[in-house]
């Protein structure tokens, strides 16, 4: 008999369709919150006390939002004029979507596990909705891969140089006081993770598959031709 707490089967949670569920979660997550760890600070020295001095941060990836007081003046400037929002944005959908879903199919896993194994339209609509979320996280972890690449050259120290003095804020890169400092680590692991999901949910199609009739009835087909070839044998 599984073992139960209270009303949950915990036993799903030993098989590779309930465990693989929670690896999935865990994974999900982390993109989703390494998103979040990203940061780009600037510092504008704007004299040798500091006083006037302009420091920021922000962890948007619409960097055109980010705008720079000149020193000797209220006039702000765009430093940037490439956003990578859209990218990061359908990344941190794709986990979110991820994460409900795992837990969703985690609780009819554990708590109704009968409903799910006696209805045969919710394996195979457990199968279809695997199917497109791993196509998702393949084209997102692609696209992904890239625009961090992108977003590291693109925010490097001596490119922002080179934008400063572009937009003005600088007169050269020798003589420009800017200084800035971005967190690419929480990126890395980001594309890791999404890497990960991608894989993982690939692999879950063939685990939910097996679930479904048409896997069941994909084995009784090939059943009487194996005994007709032991009978002929």
């Amino acid at each position: 008999m599984a073992p139960r707490l209270g009303n949950m089967d915990v036993e799903q949670l030993k098989v590779p369709l309930g465990f693989i569920k929670i690896i999935e979660f865990v994974m999900a997550l982390i993109v989703y919150v390494s998103l979040n760890g990203w940061r780009f600070d600037y510092h504008l020295k704007c004299d040798e006390t500091g006083v006037d001095d302009i420091r920021d941060e922000t962890n948007t990836f619409a960097l055109p939002d980010i705008w720079i007081k000149n020193c000797s003046s209220d006039k702000k400037v765009q430093l940037f004029d490439t956003s990578y929002r859209f990218s990061a944005s359908m990344v941190s959908l794709i986990s979110i979507i991820s994460i409900m879903y795992s837990l969703a199919m985690l609780f009819i896993y554990l708590y109704r596990w009968n409903a799910y194994t006696s209805d045969d339209n919710l394996p195979r609509m457990d199968t279809a909705i695997t199917i497109v979320i791993a196509c998702c996280w393949f084209i997102v972890f692609w696209s992904w891969w890239r625009q961090t690449s992108s977003l590291e050259n693109y925010t490097s120290k001596e490119n922002v140089l080179s934008r400063a003095v572009e937009t003005k804020l600088c007169a050269s890169t020798k003589d420009c006081g800017l200084d800035t400092y971005a967190m690419y680590a929480p990126l890395s692991v980001s594309v890791v993770a999404a890497m990960g999901c991608a894989l993982l949910f690939a692999y879950n199609i063939w685990i939910t598959y097996k679930e479904t009739i048409w896997f069941r009835q994909r084995q009784m087909n090939q059943v009487p031709h194996t005994i007709e070839t032991h009978t002929l044998g």
